[in-house]
């Protein structure tokens, strides 16, 4: 027997071999300095037994004899010390398991079988100790496990819990129980096996007498069956790929003479071999898919493997295919703007550009771009729209088309947008995700209206952003708004800073994409226009039956008169005429302001006069962009003016027109009567000339006709046919105003 063990201990003494157990087997026996005696199987080295220290007196002690010492039954080992002996034997039972498999006791149906049948393994676990066991397992092996057998399954036991596998039971002292396992034929392999049961105690800690005895075999021939190599025949859609980007391998015109009859793996929809890909630098695991998606995480050329293997596990050749690797490159983006649609090329507008594109158009000023270095300041009046332009954007490697993104320095965003595609613009606008992110709706966002409450809709036609008016496409593109000029201080204007961000489309949606970073800013500046100042128009006049006459000067009120004062007439030519605002001041003829209380800021107002003399009201007129100090920034923003009221005391009446001073009422008056005198006394004496008796008679031919006067400022005649007094008369010939109170 040959044999060599390391021992952990500083001495050992009496090292003996035999056949102790009686089992057929060498043991090798030996002892320790601290006095303990092992145990060794001779013929596997497994260890079998040890006892504690003999003694407490170390290294007094001798050698170690087997034999048998009473000549008969099991043979015996004498141990002795300078102090005592010691007689150990085989015979009897320890107070613990000690589990065995015998190799005789394994047996397998079929007898003969072939690598396509499942065998049924049947082991028998025996109990040698003096102690019983309810919990123990045993482990099936296809080879010596301490020589790197696979695992086949094993077998567990626990007889004090329910529900346990046939086989399962408590093992008394010289007990066995027999218990079948499964060796499936998709594990097996044609050839020459060796079938090992390990039995182990489970409880905890271990409790055995011996280990030698745990594990036996037996032995199987498994036949090999005719089995062609598969066929593995595949391909890839693409062979040009991106870095990151998806590529499906497709293995399933693949086939087996005997799995598939032949025929390709797919023709049943199903995977009857398997498969394994190699990608990257790695194999993965066989797989029941032909078809099967990789993808690369850099660039250059690579390589794909395939292989197949058949339902008897037979492997076929590797197939090999070549792949290129590109790497994605992010998209630049380039914001240009113009005054005009032109140089945007808007065939869809059906406009043609005169102007030579691109240098020559930007050296004229006539577009700017976020090209870094273009740092010009583009002037936008607030009527003035502005074209921006994407065309010059471009992908480096031309993977994709593009959408584009806009934010245009005021707080207002575009959603993305494609060539041809149309897009609303928001306020508040919050885009949240990778690459570019995307709209969050209901997060606050105001989509952009006109003046009337309508969504704006903008149009990319051929990389220009147009607006669309009642489904049709303008040449207009974004108008900016700014706040009231008296808000924004000297100079009325603002500079915004519109930029873009550009992102390549995936046509399937699933594809990684890559957006730019956000473009140059380009820079714009909105003003407002020089205003022009508003125009001032005062007038008065009093109102007689319903009807008044308005002039900037009045002549003709008495004291008493209620005028009429208004501004009607003023306007804002570049504003709003509703945003004016007017502001009277009333002077007395000693040039001392009225108190006009809520009066002074009203456009039409009423003033009765009380006292004779010249008044003078005067007018101030603002327009919206009026500063509260006309200064530049408002062009002014406002106007003057004024109105006369010539009042004197109630009975007398001025004339308005010619340079004389006029008649009094009395004096008008009396020229009437005698007018009217001359006419009853003409009347009289006709009727009388008729032969008339009746003086009543005389009125009815004469009154019913119309009194005619004549004028006090030109002379005049002004005819009146109505009794109504008193009433305001005006002469055809110069256009002076009467009031005729009698």
């Amino acid at each position: 027997m040959e044999y060599s063990k390391n021992v952990d201990s500083s001495s050992v003494w009496g090292v003996r071999s035999g056949d102790f157990d009686n089992d057929g087997f060498m043991e090798l026996i030996y002892g320790t300095s601290g006095g303990e005696l092992f145990i060794y199987d001779g013929e596997t080295e497994d260890f079998e037994a040890k006892t504690s220290a003999l003694s407490g007196k170390t290294g007094h002690y001798g050698g170690i004899a087997i034999g048998n010492a009473n000549g008969e039954g099991p043979m015996e080992m004498v141990v002795g010390s300078t102090g005592y002996m010691w007689l150990f034997t085989t015979e009897g039972q320890t107070n613990k398991p000690d589990l065995a498999i015998e190799g005789t006791e394994i047996f397998y149906s079929p007898e003969e079988p072939d690598e396509d049948e499942d065998i049924v393994i049947n082991m028998s676990i025996i109990n040698y100790g003096g102690s019983d066991t309810a919990k123990w397992r045993v482990k099936i092996y296809d080879g010596d496990p301490d020589a790197g057998g696979k695992k086949i399954t094993e077998f567990s036991c626990d007889a004090t819990q329910t529900n346990q596998r046939d086989g399962c039971k408590a093992l008394s002292s010289g007990e066995s129980a027999s218990f079948e396992i499964t060796w499936y034929g998709i594990q097996t392999d044609p050839g020459y096996h060796e079938i090992y049961g390990l039995a182990e105690d489970s409880n905890s800690p271990r409790q055995e007498t011996r280990f030698g005895n745990n594990k036996d075999f037996t032995t199987i021939e498994i036949e090999e069956i005719p089995n062609d190599r598969p066929v593995i025949i595949a391909s890839t859609d693409k062979t040009v790929v991106w870095v990151d980007e998806s590529i499906r391998i497709d293995a399933g015109d693949s086939y087996d003479n005997e799995t598939t009859d032949n025929q390709a793996d797919r023709t049943d929809s199903d995977a009857d071999l398997s498969y394994r890909y190699y990608f990257d630098g790695g194999w993965t695991s066989w797989v029941s898919d032909y078809t099967w998606d990789v993808s690369f995480s850099s660039p250059g050329m690579e390589e794909i493997k395939v292989m197949a293997r058949d339902e008897r596990r037979k492997e076929s050749e590797e197939l090999s295919i070549t792949v290129e690797v590109k790497a994605n490159a992010q998209p630049v983006a380039i914001l240009r703007a113009s005054y005009f649609v032109c140089p945007a090329y808007t065939d869809e507008l059906g406009t043609e550009c005169a102007i030579p594109w691109p240098e020559v158009a930007r050296t004229a000023g006539l577009w700017y771009d976020s090209i870094t270095g273009d740092t010009r300041l583009m002037n936008l009046e607030i009527s003035q729209t502005v074209i921006f332009n994407v065309s010059q954007s471009y992908d480096p490697d031309e993977r994709a088309e593009l959408e584009y993104r806009f934010s245009f320095g005021d707080g207002v965003y575009s959603d993305w947008v494609a060539e041809g595609q149309t897009v609303r613009l928001y306020q508040n606008a919050f885009f949240n995700g990778p690459d570019g992110g995307e709209l969050q709706f209901n997060s606050g966002e105001e989509v952009l209206r006109d003046e009337f409450g309508i969504m704006r809709v903008f149009k990319l036609v051929n990389g220009a952003l147009m607006e669309i008016k009642d489904s049709v496409v303008t040449s207009n593109g974004y108008n900016y708004t700014l706040p009231p000029p008296e808000t924004l201080g000297f100079g009325a204007d603002k500079e915004y800073t519109p930029q873009l961000m550009v992102r390549e489309m995936s046509e399937s949606g699933n594809d990684d994409i890559l957006a730019s970073s956000w473009s140059d800013t380009l820079r714009i500046n909105v003003y407002w226009p020089a205003n022009i100042a508003p125009i001032a128009v005062a007038k008065a006049g009093i109102f007689m039956n319903g009807v008044g006459v308005f002039n900037d000067i009045v002549d003709y009120a008495k004291t008493g008169d209620t005028v009429t004062f208004t501004a009607d007439g003023s306007s804002d030519p570049d504003g709003d005429d509703t945003m004016m605002t007017y502001q009277w001041r009333l002077r007395d003829p000693r040039g001392t302001d009225i108190a006009l209380q809520g009066n002074k800021y009203a456009k039409t107002f009423e003033y009765t006069f009380n006292e004779p003399g010249t008044y003078t009201a005067i007018l101030s007129v603002y327009d919206e962009r009026y500063d509260g100090f006309g200064g530049a920034s408002s062009g002014g923003g406002y106007a003057d003016t004024q109105v006369d009221v010539i009042v004197t005391k109630s009975g007398g009446t001025t004339s308005t027109g010619g340079g004389d001073e006029g008649y009094d009422t009395i004096t008008l008056f009396g020229a009437a009567f005698v007018a009217i005198a001359g006419l009853v006394g003409g009347a009289i004496a006709l009727n009388r000339m008729r032969g008339g008796d009746e003086f009543d008679d005389m009125f009815e031919d004469v009154l019913p006709g119309p009194l005619e006067l004549q004028c006090p400022s030109c002379g005049g005649l002004i005819s009146i046919a109505t009794t109504q007094r008193p009433i305001q008369v005006g002469c055809p010939i110069c256009a002076s105003q009467f009031v005729l109170r009698e």
